[in-house]
Parts: structure tokens; sequence; C-alpha cells
């Protein structure tokens, strides 16, 4: 990116990348900011500043202010839906509600890497709700959380919210690790089902180094 972008114009961005067409780019920032993401979907998957970010791709050097997302769709995330590649030095203001699974400031999802970025903000969705991913089960580290994370109720028997991860899980050929990051804000639930927790509810042989 050259400049600044303002979306203010454009009261219903279309993500770029989805399931079945992953973004595959790189994207430097330069550390200018896209300020007035708008983004409001039924039923709708994947939704973000892009939808899917794919294994071999990257975002970094950005901030987004003002932004707002709410749907009824699953993988919801100010930068990404679901990020498989990696996202770096992105820092994210704004308010993500959404009455679907898998809702987090940074990605939705991610298997991927999350470094030195942050949101800070509000966030509230159905089941898996995280400060910085719904679904973690990549590498995060120097990242942090300034948020109200409020879990709203329950899809398909989820419900944890968490200040970074709604839940962080490793996989048998990957291992979930999360380092030098924090959460500062609340936690609440309004569903009377939740798991919370500051770092996440559920860490499924995940490893937490140095994270408060």
């Amino acid at each position: 990116m050259d400049a600044d972008i303002d979306l203010a114009s454009d009261t219903q961005f279309a993500p770029i990348g989805n399931k079945t067409a992953t973004f595959e780019g790189n994207l430097n920032g330069r550390n200018h900011t896209i300020s007035n993401l708008s983004i409001s979907y039924a039923d709708t998957d994947y939704a973000g500043l892009f939808g899917y970010i794919g294994e071999n791709a990257s975002v970094s050097h950005l901030s987004l202010t003002v932004a707002r997302l709410e749907g009824t769709g699953k993988y919801y995330g100010a930068i990404a839906g679901r990020n498989d590649g990696a996202i770096e030095d992105c820092h994210v203001s704004g308010t993500i509600a959404t009455q679907g699974a898998y809702t987090g400031g940074i990605a939705g999802i991610s298997s991927g890497s999350l470094y030195s970025s942050s949101f800070t903000g509000n966030i509230s969705g159905y089941g898996y709700v995280g400060g910085l991913a719904g679904d973690f089960s990549g590498t995060m580290d120097h990242c942090s959380v300034t948020a109200n994370v409020v879990v709203t109720g329950s899809i398909d028997d989820a419900t944890d919210g968490g200040g970074l991860a709604g839940r962080a899980i490793s996989w048998s050929k990957k291992e979930c690790v999360i380092t030098d990051s924090y959460f500062c804000g609340t936690l609440s639930d309004k569903s009377g089902k939740a798991s919370l927790g500051g770092i996440a509810p559920v860490l499924w042989s995940a490893r937490v180094e140095r994270c408060f």
C-alpha cells in the first residue's frame, strides 16, 4: 500500500478471497491505515478484510480503525475470516458482533501465525469468541488485546470465550504455541453456558509461555 484508505463510502465491503479462491499474495501495508471497514452479512461465512488467507500468503504492517463487522455466519475477523498464512504487525480497533461461531478480533479461525498484532474494542459472538482468534491452532507471539469479549449465545454446543483465543488446539502434526502475549479487558457470558479464560478457556495440548 502506498497511502491510507477510507472505506466510509463503501457500506458493504466484499472480502478479498474465499474458501474456493483463497488469497495467496503478500500485502505489505507499509504502516498505512484502512479506516471504516464495514461488513454486514446474513448466513455468509469467512468475513473480514480478507475472507480466507491461504497457507503461503501474508498480511503485514497494516492498521484497521473504526472497523465494524456483523453477521450470522461463521468465521468473522477484522483482518481475516480464516488465516492459514502469516499476519504480522497488524492492529485493529473496532466492533465485531456476530450470531455465528468462530469470531475473533484479528481472525475468526487461524492455523497460521499471528505476530506483533493487536485488537482494541468490543467482540461478541456465539461460541469460540476470542480477542485475537475464535479458534487458534498456530503460532502467536507478542500480541495483545484490550477489549470487552462477550459470549452472547451458543451454536453447535460451542460456547467458549477467551481473551486471546476462544480455544487453542495442537493437532497431531502441528503444535499450537502462544508466547509473550497478553489480554487486558473484560470477559462475560450471556449464554449461561460458556467457559471463559483470560488466555483461552480451552487449551488442548497448546504451549503457553510468558502470557497474562
